[in-house]
């Protein structure tokens, strides 16, 4: 039996921000489209993520205010991604180990897309193709 890839699952809408972006605009800009993570561009190419929980523990946690900070001093700059032939079961154990709920897609160096957890469930579920939302999963996970 062959292995599933992740090309069909994944997000091809991503919501994507610059490391100089206002912090308290990107999060509202999350609230706006109902995401978990944004991916952080710099000159076109993936440098980082920001998360729900990059925000929680660093931004809400520690009591800053997001008015006049912006994405670079928040987001996580050490990016672990996928690509789209990647194995679906083998990026589960990845998302499970490293605690990942979001993971950008890369091809070539160019952001294609994000996979969510619930994307990767689907996937092993057997549903068609989970990425349906802007920036991929919503965040209500």
């Amino acid at each position: 039996m062959k292995a599933k890839s992740l090309g069909e699952f994944i997000s091809r809408r991503v919501v994507t921000v610059e490391p100089q972006d206002n912090l308290l605009r990107v999060i509202e800009k999350m609230a706006t489209y109902n995401i978990g993570a944004v991916v952080v561009l710099k000159t076109g190419r993936p440098v980082g993520i920001l998360t729900e929980r990059d925000i929680l523990k660093r931004v809400v946690a520690k009591h800053v205010d997001p008015k006049n900070e912006t994405v670079e001093s928040y987001m996580t700059p050490k990016l672990v991604t996928v690509s789209t032939g990647d194995d679906v079961a083998g990026v589960a154990q990845r998302m499970v180990k490293g605690n990942f709920r979001h993971l950008p897609v890369v091809e070539d160096g160019e952001l294609v897309g994000i996979l969510s957890i619930k994307d990767v469930l689907a996937a092993l579920l057997g549903l068609q193709g989970g990425g349906g939302k802007a920036g991929g999963a919503d965040s209500e996970d």
